[in-house]
């Protein structure tokens, strides 16, 4: 597996697009980067990594029930089931989920960022 990703015009705009995707998801957790902005197949491939344990985590948490607040009732069990479904197709990154996958994968996203090969660090799913 080659580090180095091609020159040109379009490459550099994917380097620049995948950089901003990855600065944009740690912004979102509210997790310091400290990164030096290297972009290659290893970073693109743990990135893509911590993407999928985030929306399958988030996914799980879309049925978690919300605390009712006081004693449930009828009501807030229907309303519960209602957002679950919501928020199910919704779809939307959950935030603990978001900040565990970055501590999960922090190693092997600094490891790639380097040069070094991280395949062999990744957790399985």
């Amino acid at each position: 597996m080659s580090n180095a990703v091609p020159k040109g015009d379009a490459a550099e705009k994917s380097q620049d697009e995948l950089r901003a995707m990855i600065e944009s998801f740690f912004r979102f957790a509210n997790v310091q980067l400290n990164w030096d902005g290297t972009v290659n197949d290893g970073v693109a491939l743990v990135f893509h990594q911590m993407l999928l344990a985030t929306a399958k985590c988030s996914n799980a948490m879309s049925f978690v029930p919300r605390p009712a607040g006081g004693p449930p009732s009828v009501l807030w069990l229907a309303t519960q089931l209602a957002a679950m479904g919501y928020r199910n197709i919704e779809n939307k990154f959950n935030l603990a989920c978001a900040r565990k996958a970055i501590g999960n994968f922090r190693s092997p996203f600094e490891m790639a960022s380097t040069g070094i090969a991280a395949l062999m660090f990744m957790p399985c799913a």
